[in-house]
């Protein structure tokens, strides 16, 4: 990536080169914490969209990737994955005209790529306004599109909870990225019998760490039903987490949650591999092995 950066201008990756902004258009770049300009990103434009898109399109219709066998796809996907993590695109080998990574205003750049006719699929993680506006421009090409949009996940915590095990998930679920996490532990519902104690244990957790600004809401409930008609109660629905002892009792709960992945007393468990989304939360189905159901197109081929 050394040619990323040029000059205090961060380029675009457009067909396999690193260039600049259409017209020379930049975009600058301050730190959110004391606005002191940082860089400046090149601003890419309708015709480097066109562009990429063309460079794209060739690449698949030459079959440069969907005609790959699947070990050399998978050894490829390893090599990509290993080129990230280095910070390197060095190895990864993609076909260059395959890739294209541009810097743009979402209404500009943003429109006019979803808008397209040679965009097969769109893969969104975003807002939920966002996310609408880009199901609308793409009805028009009835383009399949990928959902990952906001949250607002509880965790329900009932009186036979370890809340221990509950504070230690609390600090991951919200303190993660400070809190900068569609799935984060926003809001905890406690039944009232524990509530006082688990509101006195987190309060002494933060007084004791350092804090960065994550924010989680604590709520007392009364009965099972009111607990899940709380959880279930915002137009969101990610991921949402039950700790008890009762095992029956989690997966009771968990059957009336509704969200696309339910935690049982531990945050987080079990990775993000597995789908989650429901509601306006959209309908990310990415990753695991529904990756290759919602990426690929079956067809039929018939003779006689």
């Amino acid at each position: 990536m050394s040619d990323f950066l040029t000059g205090g201008l961060a380029r675009n990756f457009l067909a396999g080169s690193w260039v600049g902004g259409d017209k020379g258009a930049s975009i600058a770049v301050e730190d959110p914490g004391n606005q002191d300009h940082v860089a400046d990103c090149a601003r890419a434009g309708e015709q480097s969209v066109g562009k990429a898109l063309d460079a794209a399109r060739a690449s698949f219709e030459r079959g440069d990737l969907p005609d790959m066998n699947p070990a050399e796809h998978g050894r490829l996907m390893i090599r990509i994955g290993q080129g990230i993590r280095n910070i390197s695109d060095e190895g990864a080998e993609v076909p260059a005209v395959a890739v294209s990574i541009l810097n743009g205003i979402g209404s500009d750049l943003g429109a006019k790529l979803v808008a397209s006719w040679q965009v097969d699929q769109i893969v969104f993680t975003g807002s939920v306004p966002t996310g609408q506006r880009i199901l609308r421009s793409t009805a028009d090409n009835v383009i399949p599109s990928l959902m990952e949009l906001g949250g607002k996940s509880a965790a329900v915590a009932f009186d036979d909870a370890d809340l221990d095990t509950l504070m230690s998930s609390l600090q991951s679920g919200i303190f993660y990225y400070a809190g900068q996490v569609c799935s984060a532990m926003a809001r905890v519902l406690v039944h009232r019998s524990v509530y006082d104690q688990a509101v006195e244990l987190a309060a002494s957790r933060v007084a004791q760490e350092e804090v960065f600004g994550p924010v989680t809401c604590f709520t007392p409930f009364d009965t099972e039903a009111e607990a899940v008609a709380m959880a279930n109660g915002t137009e969101f629905g990610l991921v949402a987490g039950v700790f008890t002892r009762d095992l029956a009792r989690a997966h009771r709960v968990a059957r009336k949650l509704r969200a696309g992945q339910v935690f049982v007393n531990e945050w987080f468990a079990g990775g993000i591999s597995t789908p989650f989304g429901v509601g306006k939360s959209g309908f990310g189905r990415e990753k695991g092995l529904r990756r290759s159901i919602t990426t690929s197109a079956p067809r039929t081929m018939r003779s006689r």
